[in-house]
């Protein structure tokens, strides 16, 4: 069967990206064009096509390219949404991995890197395999999560929470606290202020702050909103959770307590909200954004007893061929050994 690539409007991505359920934030148009844009690369939004010119997965790719044309590096993450219910995962998965590397490896030059969300159970067991198959080599990980099954009813989800965190829970229902919670800029500007408190007081920076997020906020279509609740408590922000609600996956994103908040257990209850929401949205998932048992143990305990299960690190996938993709992996090297001497 013949497979081709086709480049979509924004439109037409919007039109089709609902139909995959392993949509995710990290395929929004405006998440990619802002990805790219910090390290001053293109961001293109692809379709796979069948013979038949149905769409049978989708990637927004960023491509970091070396002048004259000689190559550079093309990543997609959060890999290619091919879910669309269908059984033969592996085989369409693999279909979209040759097309992909027929353009962006073997036509452009290009060093090919993938990295996708974790999800467990995968919906199929040997995807690290059909990489492989198709001379992927692992490049790099991406960090372990943990994923809550929200596919049982909101009670058993409940008794699946670890003793002390539901005591929390419980104690901040009785606290006078308010959640308000949609993708209003307003909600944003108070979530900005709780979560540039955090990063002040931990005296630390992050790759993509809120900074990051507010500019995609801003530019993204309706479809394409992150969710954001906050919880008031006497008319003031305590804290704040940004997460994304698409496909069959919720993933948090970021999350702010001021000291306040933490005296009231404000987090946990913007937690079991955002899982509320979620199942109500239709989510089977909820995607905890990560794990670092060792570099950030409170929050990796605060993750661990919320009833999920912890997935392993998974693999970022890497392609290349040819004298372009050599030259790029030397150019990537040196500039990389010039900066650790900096």
């Amino acid at each position: 069967m013949t497979y081709i690539l086709r480049r979509l409007t924004q439109d037409e991505w919007l039109a089709s990206a609902t139909s995959f359920n392993d949509y995710n934030y990290t395929h929004y148009w405006a998440y990619g064009q802002h990805a790219a844009k910090r390290v001053n690369a293109e961001s293109e939004h692809m379709a796979v096509l069948d013979h038949q010119a149905n769409i049978v997965a989708l990637f927004n790719v960023r491509l970091k390219k070396i002048p004259l044309q000689l190559g550079g590096i093309a990543y997609i993450s959060g890999g290619a949404m091919i879910d669309q219910g269908q059984g033969n995962l592996g085989g369409t998965l693999k279909a979209t991995l040759k097309v992909i590397q027929d353009e962006y490896v073997d036509r452009r030059g290009y060093v090919l890197r993938i990295s996708k969300r974790p999800k467990l159970p995968i919906n199929f067991p040997a995807e690290a395999s059909v990489y492989q198959q198709s001379d992927f080599k692992e490049y790099g990980k991406t960090c372990a999560t943990i994923l809550v099954d929200l596919s049982t009813e909101l009670e058993l989800i409940r008794k699946r929470l670890h003793q002390k965190w539901r005591n929390i829970l419980n104690k901040s229902e009785r606290q006078e606290i308010t959640v308000v919670a949609g993708d209003d800029l307003k909600l944003f500007a108070d979530f900005e202020g709780l979560f540039k408190d955090l990063l002040s007081r931990k005296g630390i920076e992050v790759d993509m702050d809120n900074h990051f997020f507010k500019a995609v906020q801003e530019d993204s279509s309706t479809q394409e909103k992150f969710y954001i609740a906050i919880a008031y408590h006497d008319g003031k922000p305590i804290s704040g959770h940004m997460s994304s609600i698409e496909g069959d996956t919720s993933v948090y994103i970021l999350g702010a307590t001021n000291d306040m908040g933490r005296k009231l257990g404000a987090a946990y209850l913007l937690q079991w909200h955002v899982i509320a929401e979620s199942k109500q949205q239709g989510c089977k998932w909820y995607d905890l954004g990560g794990i670092n048992p060792e570099e950030n143990p409170h929050v990796y305990q605060f993750k661990k007893r919320m009833g999920g299960e912890e997935t392993q690190e998974d693999a970022i996938f890497q392609i290349h061929s040819g004298f372009k993709g050599e030259l790029t992996l030397l150019i990537e090297k040196s500039y990389q050994y010039i900066r650790s001497k900096m």
